[in-house]
C-alpha cells in the first residue's frame, strides 16, 4: 500500500485522518519500540492499559521515534466537565454576561442569564411567560409586596372562587359585613374586625341532683357557674378541672370483717396467718380485741403470746409498717374475778392488744396473726372459716396476696416481710380461708 493511501504524510495542523494503526500494551512497550521509517510518521497509536493516543511527529536515522501526546484519555474530561464522554458531568460553567448572584433560565429558545435586581426584590416566576423581579417589604408588621404584570395581555382575567360547594369565576371579590364581622381596605391591604356580642342571661335547660333539686329548665346566667362544698367538702380549680376533695371518715371501731365471729377453731403454736384487710374508713388504733376462749385443768399454769402486724403491699413483697404483741400468762386457781389464775382467764373472752397509735388509713393491707402457746391450755380463735381448697390450676393463682398462713417457723416475732412468691406462704388448704376476727378500736 503507497504512503498517499494510508494518509501518514498529514501533519497535526492539517488535521489527522487515520484509523489505529499501531497498538501497545503499555508505554514500556511503546517506548522500546524502534525500526521506524518515514512511513511512519503522524501514524495514530494506542496504549491500550491507559487507554491513550500518540502521533509519530520524528523517525531520525536509527529508526527511533519521537511521539506526541493526542489525546490524555478518550474517557477522562476536563474544564467545565469531568466524567467521561459517556456520562459527563458539569463541574464548573462559565456563561456569557454572568456575574455575581446570576441565575439561568430558559426563555423558550436558549437558556439566558438574569442578573440579580435591586436588593430585597424576589424572583416571581409567570407561566407561559419569564421570570420577573417584585419588590417585598414590611410595613410594620404586615409584609408588603407589588406585583408586576408581565407584558403578556390578558394573562390574568377570571379567578375561580370556591365557598361552601359553590364555586364561580369571578374577576373582582367582595367582603360582606355580617354577624359582627366587618372588613375595611387600607390601601392595597384588606382590614377586618370582630365585634364580641354582649352577654346576657342565657336560658338554659339543666337538671340538678343531690342534696338540692331545681327545675329541669330554669333562666340562669351563663357566664358563669359558683360550686360550693357542704360540710366538709371543699371545691377547687386545677389544671383547667374542677376539683371537688372529701376527708375520709374516721371512725372509733374498724372490724376485720362485717361479721367478724362467725365460728371458732383450735390455733396452732407458732401458727401465723394472713388476711386481707380492706379498711373504708381511718382510724387511729390504740388497741386490738381478739374474741378467744381458754380451757384446762384448774390447777395449771400457763402462758399466750399475741402478736399482730399490718403490712403495705408494694410490687412482690408485703412490709411490715407497724406490729405489737401482748403475753397473757395465769397461775393455778379458779377464782373467776381474779385475771393472774386460771378461773379468771379461761372461757369466752374479749382478749385486748395494746397498739402504739396504729394510723391506718382506708386503703388496702394485710394484718398478720402470731400466737404461741406455753406450758397448759387449749385455746379456740373465733373468726371466719372458710372451705377446704384442695388446690389451684393455675400458678398465679398462689402468686396473689390471698388469706393464708406461713408454714415457716417464727418462734419469737412475726417476720419483716413476706415475698409473694415465697412457697412458705400458704395460700391452699383447710387453713388458709381460716382467719381470727379482730376488732380495731379507737377514739375520733
Amino acid at each position: 500500500m503507497s504512503p498517499s493511501a494510508r494518509h501518514s504524510r498529514q501533519t497535526i495542523s492539517q488535521g489527522i485522518h487515520s484509523i489505529v494503526a499501531l497498538t501497545y500494551n503499555d508505554n514500556t512497550e511503546r517506548l522500546s519500540a524502534n525500526n521506524f521509517s518515514s512511513y511512519d510518521l503522524y501514524k495514530l497509536v494506542l496504549v491500550i492499559d491507559n487507554n491513550t493516543f500518540w502521533i509519530i511527529t520524528e523517525v531520525d536515522n536509527l529508526g527511533n521515534a519521537t511521539w506526541q501526546n493526542l489525546i490524555t484519555s478518550i474517557d477522562n474530561l476536563n474544564g467545565d466537565l469531568s466524567g467521561t464522554l459517556i456520562d459527563p458531568l458539569v463541574v464548573n460553567l462559565h456563561i456569557s454576561g454572568q456575574t455575581l448572584g446570576s441565575i439561568l433560565y430558559f426563555n423558550g429558545t436558549n437558556w439566558v442569564v438574569l442578573n440579580p435586581s435591586t436588593d430585597g426584590y424576589v424572583l416571581t416566576t409567570h407561566p407561559g411567560s419569564i421570570p420577573t423581579w417584585s419588590p417585598v417589604g414590611m410595613n410594620n408588621n404586615q409584609i408588603t409586596a407589588s406585583y408586576t404584570t408581565p407584558s403578556t395581555n390578558n394573562l390574568i382575567s377570571n379567578i375561580n372562587v370556591f365557598a361552601g360547594t359553590t364555586s364561580n369565576n369571578l374577576s373582582a371579590l367582595t367582603f360582606s359585613n355580617s354577624n359582627g364581622l366587618s372588613f375595611g381596605l387600607n390601601g392595597s391591604i384588606i382590614t377586618g374586625s370582630y365585634t364580641v356580642p354582649t352577654q346576657t342571661n342565657q336560658t338554659i335547660g339543666a337538671y340538678f341532683f343531690g342534696n338540692t333539686i331545681g327545675q329541669s329548665s330554669s333562666t340562669f346566667d351563663a357566664r358563669s357557674i359558683s360550686f360550693s362544698g357542704l360540710g366538709a367538702v371543699s371545691v377547687g380549680y386545677s389544671n383547667n378541672n374542677v376539683v371537688i376533695s372529701s376527708p375520709t371518715r374516721t371512725v372509733a371501731q374498724l372490724p376485720s370483717h362485717d361479721n367478724p365471729w362467725q365460728t371458732n377453731f383450735p390455733i396452732s403454736n407458732a401458727s401465723l396467718s394472713f388476711q386481707h384487710f380492706n379498711p373504708r374508713a381511718d382510724i387511729i388504733a390504740s388497741q386490738a380485741n381478739l374474741l378467744m376462749a381458754l380451757n384446762g385443768n384448774t390447777n395449771s399454769t400457763g402462758a399466750l403470746t399475741i402478736s399482730l402486724g399490718i403490712y403495705i403491699m408494694s410490687g412482690s413483697t408485703m412490709a411490715l409498717a407497724s406490729s405489737d404483741s401482748r403475753q397473757i400468762t395465769w397461775t393455778s386457781g379458779n377464782q373467776t374475778t381474779n385475771s393472774t389464775v386460771y378461773g379468771g382467764i379461761s372461757g369466752t373472752r374479749y382478749r385486748t392488744v395494746g397498739l402504739n397509735n396504729w394510723s391506718i388509713s382506708a386503703g388496702e393491707y394485710i394484718v398478720g396473726m402470731w400466737f404461741k402457746t406455753e406450758n397448759n391450755g387449749n385455746w379456740n380463735a373465733f373468726g371466719i372459716q372458710g372451705p377446704t381448697i384442695i388446690g389451684a390450676q393455675d400458678v398465679n393463682e398462689t402468686q396473689a396476696y390471698l388469706n393464708g398462713f406461713s408454714a415457716s417457723s417464727f418462734s419469737t416475732s412475726i417476720p419483716n416481710s413476706i415475698n409473694l412468691t415465697n412457697t412458705n406462704y400458704i395460700r391452699t388448704g383447710g387453713n388458709a380461708l381460716q382467719q381470727p376476727g379482730i376488732i380495731f378500736l379507737g377514739t375520733i
